[in-house]
């Protein structure tokens, strides 16, 4: 059966809206937001309702007005082409305001996502004079670039104790992650957030099954990983017992086989001495013949060849 793909875009949406949860009453989410008329979209747009609350997230820290995000799966790549896409998204996106400069590009951030750090493309970053500042740990700040201030978000890098959603979109995820990402997950107590962590949790269970397997046995696992895995579950326990019935059925079919093999042997020999000694007398030698043409042993033929002559003398 062929794997189905995994949905990541859908899961990051949870996982920024959980990463920002404490700012939710401050922020509008519009993800997939279509450019003009064209099937253009931004990954995530995040919208300010209010600029005077700090956000509490340091993902946060950079946002102003309108904040773009372009998040690239597992496996994707973050390359200076896709940067500059980015780069146009955001200039399309100030240039579809009402009016004439009403979304000011210096009130426009553009946030990049990706779990190992692009490397070639930092290097030709700083290669063209972008200047860069590390706020901490796996956030990279970019100031005026196109006059946009640009964020370079390292998932690797970011400490799990504050980014376990985003921590937990991986391919290969470390134990203590999917740890806390289950513990994170029982604490969450409005029907939102249970939405939203499901999930991060329904995708990170997805791509790292043997590793919830593993802390099943560790933890007091909740209801939701359970129902999550059932399905893995199900299938490893089906693939099982198809494998136990095959072999089962193969046992049979060689059982019954040799049970016919038998019965056949044993009705035909008889016959074929029967006709055999019309043309040719000598016994020895044609109970010879008839078991090297079965391929059955010399005394099994004479054993059935003399059950069958009593058999008849009876009659």
């Amino acid at each position: 059966m062929e794997k189905r793909k995994t949905q990541w875009h859908p899961a990051f949406y949870s996982a920024i809206q959980l990463e920002l949860k404490e700012n939710r009453d401050d922020l509008v989410y519009d993800k997939e937001h279509v450019l003009n008329t064209k099937p253009v979209q931004i990954d995530l747009l995040v919208i300010r309702r209010t600029s005077n609350k700090p956000i509490q997230n340091e993902i946060g820290k950079l946002f102003k007005g309108h904040n773009m995000f372009e998040y690239k799966s597992p496996g994707d790549d973050l390359n200076i082409d896709v940067f500059y896409k980015g780069i146009s998204y955001a200039s399309a996106y100030k240039a579809q305001s009402k009016t004439v400069d009403g979304i000011k590009a210096d009130d426009i951030t553009i946030t990049y996502v990706r779990n190992e750090k692009p490397v070639k493309l930092m290097k030709m970053l700083k290669k063209y004079d972008f200047l860069c500042e590390q706020d901490s740990n796996g956030i990279y700040v970019y100031k005026n670039i196109c006059a946009f201030d640009v964020q370079i978000i390292v998932v690797d890098e970011l400490k799990e104790t504050e980014h376990i959603w985003l921590k937990a979109l991986n391919k290969r995820i470390k134990k203590s992650v999917a740890k806390e990402l289950v513990k994170e997950y029982d604490k969450q107590s409005t029907k939102l957030d249970r939405e939203l962590s499901e999930s991060v949790l329904q995708v990170a269970v997805k791509e790292n099954n043997k590793i919830f397997e593993t802390i099943k046995e560790e933890l007091t696992v909740c209801e939701a990983l359970i129902e999550l895995m059932q399905p893995e579950i199900e299938e490893k326990v089906n693939e099982k017992v198809s494998q136990k019935m095959e072999e089962i059925t193969q046992e049979v079919t060689q059982q019954v086989t040799e049970q016919v093999t038998q019965q056949v042997t044993e009705e035909d020999i008889p016959k074929t001495i029967a006709v055999a000694l019309k043309f040719n007398p000598d016994e020895a030698q044609v109970i010879q013949i008839v078991a090297e043409q079965y391929g059955v042993e010399l005394s099994y033929v004479e054993t059935i060849w003399e059950d069958f002559q009593n058999s008849h003398k009876l009659k």
